[in-house]
């Protein structure tokens, strides 16, 4: 059942993440396209997850068929998940009336836009966050068994999830279009639903225990008040490491997206290949752990290292990227496989060690809750809600506030602070020191080492000097962080002298003063004065694209503008 099952949720990953992708494509018909209507989209959606991982753990230790029951969450997901997909665009309609006249009130919108998001996915989303804790119950044999179950299922859906969003994003889409993907991804729901439905009509498996684990962390009497359990400070410390390694992760990616955006043209397949490479880290890692605590059941007693080790990952991939980069020279990478070539060094060591991470943590917090159904709930609730923030919280203050670099230092150094916390732990809990200190001395050495500055002095220079169009002179102005892009202001030199300017958005230049782009962007102002003669006035919309004030801006007035 073991392998059939992990299958089913292999599927189950896939059409969750192509439902994913679909709903926020269809979202922004009615919640617009800005940064800050994808972003409560996002909230929305995992809110709902969490939802679904509390409910899970509060009343999954009564569930006397969780096979039964997860078959009915993929049910719902199906048919709640196509529903959506046709119905955002008729909700755009009508929510634009009760939306415009709020356009400059953000404070009230925002929240709105947040509140009705999160109705819409709320079924879908929680149904989707029920699904693991419920397949870990069905799945455990014994109490040694549940931290290579929770790693094998997590690995298999993250590892359908990683082929859902390039098959969906790459191929189906472009192929069947967006309600042909979505009724795609409703069959693999629908196809998990049934496989698990006939497997709880048949045999039923072990009896559901309710003797409780001796542990010091519980203090209920029995498995129905699981969820009043009082942690002890050993089981809080592992929450406090689950939130945190979905907070830095989360982070992580929404940074080395945009760091990725200055070297890569974004495009419909740049997304879906970097995604999947994080996925697939993520997945390896769920995978090997659960290896690894079958053939190690202490393996827990290691989560610091890897904490140590994830810190370390995320500040060599960094440092290391110029001689990744530098066999493309200066073009501009487009190809899957050159993406690929350039995101693997760089999100794929870090994706594995917090794949690996997530399991062996919940094969530590077994011991401190009533059941294993409510050890997954709490487990997932807590990683899902510190992905969460971290999203945001990178997106709207690090990246703004700190930049790339000084994020990618701090996030490394949540890392750390993970690992030197879980050492702190009981003796029960405590690597081995024999691995553990040299580890932690090489976190220290790696944070200590950060490579400060490497981005404008060795990486900036790549896409500046692609559209200097060759020109021996030229001089970078500024570099800043936005809500939604990076900025890089350049001039074009000639004897020392300004001749023109450049602003890139990302990789792509958008705003130049030289003479060529000045000529054709005259022309179309002139056009429809050519076609209507007797015209006094014309107003010309620019999409992105134009020429800015011939007088150079100072870098602050740069910022000004661009926030």
């Amino acid at each position: 059942m073991g392998l059939v099952l992990s299958a089913v949720f292999f599927a189950s990953g896939a059409s969750a993440l192509i439902f994913e992708t679909l709903w926020f494509r269809q979202a922004g018909l009615a919640f617009g396209n800005s940064i800050w209507a994808s972003s409560l989209v996002l909230s929305g959606f995992m809110a709902g997850l969490a939802l679904g991982n509390a409910l899970a753990g509060r009343f999954g230790a009564r569930l006397r068929h969780p096979v039964r029951v997860y078959a009915i969450a993929e049910a719902v997901i199906a048919l709640t998940g196509v529903g959506l997909v046709y119905l955002f665009p008729a909700l755009g309609a009508a929510l634009a009336p009760l939306f415009r006249p709020l356009l400059d009130h953000p404070w009230t919108l925002n929240p709105l836009r947040l509140l009705i998001a999160f109705l819409l996915l709320l079924i879908p989303s929680t149904a989707m966050g029920v699904t693991l804790p419920l397949l870990t119950r069905a799945l455990i044999r014994d109490e040694g068994s549940f931290g290579r179950v929770l790693g094998a299922l997590y690995g298999w859906n993250t590892l359908g999830a990683m082929a859902g969003v390039v098959a969906g994003e790459m191929f189906l889409v472009g192929r069947f279009g967006i309600r042909g993907t979505a009724l795609g991804a409703g069959g693999l729901n629908l196809l998990a639903a049934g496989i698990a439905g006939l497997f709880s009509a048949g045999p039923k498996g072990p009896a559901l225990r309710t003797a409780l684990p001796k542990g010091p962390a519980l203090r209920s009497k029995d498995a129905d008040r699981a969820g009043r359990v009082l942690l002890d400070p050993a089981s809080a410390r592992w929450l406090v490491a689950a939130f945190l390694s979905g907070f830095s992760l989360l982070a992580l990616e929404v940074v080395w997206f945009r760091f990725l955006l200055l070297f890569v043209k974004g495009s419909s397949i740049a997304f879906p290949v970097m995604l999947g490479v994080v996925l697939a880290g993520i997945a390896a890692g769920g995978l090997v752990a659960s290896l690894l605590m079958r053939l190690m059941p202490t393996a827990p007693r290691f989560a610091a290292v890897l904490a140590f080790a994830a810190a370390i990952a995320a500040v060599a991939s960094y440092a290391s990227f110029p001689r990744v980069i530098e066999p493309f020279g200066l073009m501009s990478i487009t190809s899957a496989d050159a993406i690929l070539r350039i995101s693997v060094p760089l999100m794929l060591p870090v994706s594995f060690v917090s794949g690996m991470f997530f399991p062996i943590v919940g094969a530590a917090l077994r011991g401190g809750f009533g059941s294993e159904i409510e050890t997954a709930g709490v487990l997932t609730l807590v990683n899902t809600i510190g992905a969460a923030i971290g999203s945001l919280i990178a997106g709207f203050l690090m990246l703004p506030l700190l930049g790339i670099e000084k994020t990618v230092f701090t996030i490394a150094a949540i890392y750390g602070v993970i690992g030197a916390v879980l050492s702190a732990g009981s003796e029960r809990t405590r690597p081995a020191l024999s691995i553990a200190v040299p580890t932690a001395a090489a976190c220290i050495v790696a944070l200590a080492m950060f490579p400060f500055g490497q981005l404008n002095d060795r990486l900036i220079s790549i896409p500046v000097e692609r559209f200097a169009e060759g020109e021996p002179e030229r001089r970078l102005i500024a570099v800043h962080e936005g809500l939604t892009e990076t900025i890089v202001f350049f001039q074009r030199m000639l004897l020392g002298k300004p001749v023109s300017d450049v602003m890139l958005t990302n990789s792509f230049s958008m705003s130049t003063t030289g003479y060529g782009v000045r000529r054709y962007q005259k022309l179309y102002v002139w056009w429809p004065v050519a076609v209507h003669p007797e015209l006094k006035r014309a107003l010309l919309i620019g999409y992105g694209v134009g020429t800015p004030r011939r007088r150079s801006p100072t870098p602050r007035a740069l910022k000004r503008s661009i926030s």
